[in-house]
């Protein structure tokens, strides 16, 4: 709906702009000029005020702040869709670069302001009033991006694509539709063929980074990426594409600068706060790690973070190191509901480590809080088999639980010196032990009947899957992925 009184909210410091502008709005159909001397108050004023059209002085800010403040005022509720008219100086590369990606409408040089702005202005009210069939989709799109509906918005970019299969922007948004739904030739076919109608096309460049990552071509990909950074710096789809493309290459220092300025630009962005938090698991800093990822992951996706870091930690021989994120995560969760699969996990992590008894223990601490939990009696059964067969006497060292201090992380020194303690006090076997009795008699018969055989490795089992980080559906070009490995062996 077309608001009853047309107003613009012109962004500059410069008063005779100010004044050449009020004065030709009532020529061009506009009731009123709100003025915003910075990006800051303009968002301020974006509180109380609908307006009709933006007018942004390019002269008031750098690129960098020019980029974050077009990405909040995008993201704010109802401003997805007004127009905007940039004006500068010269229309350079990046000024083109940015206007394409942030849905600029018109640039307007300073040098030709009087002839042709209040033209401008004149055409973009007419469209608004207008609303022709191509406006209308858009429209019903960026509505469903506000409202984050992602089956609406799939809806929305299907019906643009086939009624207006030219048009720039639903090319860019089918791609992103078929490279989310894996059609990862058709998105990139659309990347290349914007890419050739304009290089400067950047949400272009987004698109086709990730079909290549998506394919293996990492280094291109990578190498697209920063030159669209250089032309539009913190683009925040942009870093977070680069965040993951470091984190497959396991450049986690370079992955953990591409979060942390995410984070700069959308501080309560959920995959930001994820890729951290994953990072300084990895780095060993597991109550900064928290701290973010308590308010932005449910028990399912913190469980699976952990076991993932683990994962990766332990297939680089930090034994100590996963085994301790382990139990932290043990810790971090507030029900048990997992617990008997963090054990199951930390019991293979044992196993690696060539710690049998503390892998027994794990799994039999698993089974007594899930009795009928299948895969780990097949391998406590395994485990104790190989012990017994060798006359090892089964420890009963108990897996400790950390608390978590927010002042002072576990380290491995403290958890060490706690399972000494706990050893120390369980010499004898706990009456709750769990003893696959008839299985190992029989066994030890067959011994007996037969030459001693060396002890065998059981055959290497894989982790149980613990629940993978959620997948973004807020728009139509975000993407968000596992961190590290999931479901992998050990």
């Amino acid at each position: 709906m077309i608001p009853a009184k047309k107003t613009a909210l012109l962004i500059t410091k410069s008063n005779p702009l100010r004044e050449f502008v009020q004065k030709i709005s009532g020529a061009c159909g506009l009731n009123v000029v709100v003025h915003a001397s910075s990006h800051s108050d303009a968002l301020a004023t974006s509180k109380t005020l609908e307006p009709t059209l933006v007018l942004l002085d390019w002269e008031i800010g750098d690129l960098s702040n020019h980029t974050l403040f077009l990405q909040r005022w995008r993201k704010l509720p109802g401003k997805k869709s007004v127009p905007l008219i940039l004006l500068c100086k010269d229309a350079g590369q990046s000024i083109l670069a940015i206007a394409g990606e942030y849905g600029v409408v018109k640039i307007v040089t300073l040098s030709k302001l009087e002839e042709t702005l209040r033209t401008d202005i004149m055409a973009v009210l007419a469209e608004i009033k207008s609303l022709s069939p191509v406006q209308n989709h858009l429209l019903k799109l960026d509505r469903a991006l506000e409202r984050h509906a992602q089956a609406e918005i799939d809806k929305a970019v299907e019906d643009l694509y086939a009624a207006f299969p030219q048009h720039h922007r639903a090319q860019i948004e089918y791609g992103n539709l078929c490279l989310r739904k894996g059609n990862f030739d058709d998105a990139r076919s659309l990347g290349e063929k914007l890419q050739q109608t304009s290089a400067l096309n950047l949400r272009a460049s987004n698109l086709l980074a990730r079909c290549l990552l998506h394919q293996g071509h990492t280094s291109a990909a990578m190498e697209m990426l920063d030159k669209a950074e250089i032309l539009s710096p913190k683009n925040l789809e942009r870093l977070l594409i680069l965040a993951h493309a470091c984190k497959e290459r396991e450049n986690f220092s370079g992955a953990k600068a591409h979060y942390q300025g995410a984070l700069e630009v959308d501080d309560e962005n959920n995959e930001a706060k994820k890729g951290l938090g994953g990072i300084l698991l990895y780095e060993g800093d597991v109550n900064q790690a928290l701290e973010l990822l308590r308010d932005s992951t449910s028990e399912d996706e913190l469980a699976g973070l952990f076991n993932n870091v683990a994962v990766l930690t332990i297939r680089k021989g930090a034994f100590e190191q996963g085994v301790h994120l382990y139990k932290c995560a043990q810790s971090a969760l507030k029900t048990e509901r997992l617990v008997p699969k963090i054990l199951f996990n930390l019991g293979l992590a044992y196993k690696k480590w060539n710690k049998l008894s503390d892998a027994v223990q794990c799994l039999e601490e698993a089974l007594r809080l899930e009795p009928t939990y299948e895969k780990a009696k097949k391998h406590l059964l395994e485990l104790q088999s190989a012990l017994h067969s060798e006359d090892t006497p089964v420890q009963t060292s108990v897996p400790v639980a950390v608390p978590l201090n927010p002042e002072q992380p576990p380290t491995p020194a403290t958890l060490e010196s706690a399972a000494s303690d706990n050893a120390a006090v369980t010499k004898k076997k706990p009456q709750g032990r769990i003893i696959l009795t008839e299985t190992i008699a029989a066994q030890s018969q067959k011994n007996q009947a037969a030459p001693k055989p060396a002890l065998q490795k059981p055959a290497k089992p894989a982790p149980e899957p613990l629940p993978k980080p959620a997948e973004s559906d807020t728009s139509s070009d975000e993407k968000s992925d596992k961190f590290f490995y999931d479901d992998e062996d050990l």
